[in-house]
């Protein structure tokens, strides 16, 4: 019996081997061809050494460096010299009366030296009255020396000068006169002196007590104010106050001695 010759038309033949997956190899390898760039190759799956090291990095948070906050301190001031209650360039007084005060202003100077020129001629000179004159006063940037005839009293500014006060003081607080001079006069060669006095010295400037007075109103009556101007001794605020005797209304403006 003669078989006839099958006829493929536009078919191709692909021979099977019996395994029943020759479609699906067709239908893969088609797929796998076309959706897969000639020119790049294929990706891979299996994991790199990067990826690994990566997965395996723990995720701790991003350190910082820390900056304190700044604190700006203030910058330290100069001091200013401390006024000393030797000596008053004010005092004010107010009464309900009318009070005069010319006898004892109008007679009233001070004798003032201030200034680098002729300081040794001024204060050699003022060394020889200081003794006999009521009430002197000699400063020093640092310290301040008072004089009632041989009675010394003396204050420092700072911290070395009172080591300096210390070396001229007994035991009983007393300062010698001569000692005081002497520390003064080892002073004045490299310090600027300003010398007040009740007596005149050579160099000195005469400087006068000069009164405001003024008239004011208030609800008990008229008060009357008396401010003296001027370089004021404790001893002439004294005299003021046997006229004066309210010490309540009293104010005092010290002088600062340098």
């Amino acid at each position: 019996m003669m078989l006839e010759r099958s006829k493929s038309v536009g078919f191709k033949t692909i021979p099977s081997d019996g395994s029943g997956t020759d479609l699906a190899s067709i239908w893969g390898s088609q797929g796998l061809e076309s959706n897969t760039p000639p020119s790049s190759p294929v990706a891979k799956n299996s994991p790199t050494m990067f990826s690994l090291l990566s997965l395996n990095t723990p995720k701790s948070p991003k350190k910082s460096l820390y900056v304190p906050p700044r604190i700006d301190s203030p910058s330290p001031k100069k001091s200013r010299p401390k006024p000393v209650d030797y000596m008053y360039s004010s005092i004010s007084l107010t009464s309900s009366q009318k009070v005069s005060f010319d006898s004892i202003y109008k007679s009233t100077t001070t004798y003032v030296y201030k200034g680098n020129e002729n300081q040794n001629l001024a204060w050699e000179d003022f060394r020889r009255i200081v003794q006999d004159a009521e009430e002197s006063i000699v400063a020093t940037p640092n310290l301040v020396f008072q004089f009632k005839k041989k009675v010394v009293s003396a204050k420092a500014l700072t911290s070395s000068a009172q080591t300096k006060l210390d070396k001229i003081t007994d035991e009983l607080s007393n300062i010698d006169i001569e000692k005081a001079l002497s520390l003064i006069q080892d002073l004045s060669k490299v310090e600027k002196l300003s010398i007040y006095s009740t007596s005149p010295f050579n160099f000195s400037v005469v400087t006068p007590i000069h009164l405001k007075y003024t008239e004011v109103g208030s609800q008990l009556g008229p008060l009357h104010r008396y401010v003296f101007n001027g370089f004021i001794f404790p001893s002439t605020l004294d005299k003021f106050m046997h006229v004066y005797t309210d010490l309540g209304s009293v104010k005092r403006y010290t002088v600062v001695l340098h």
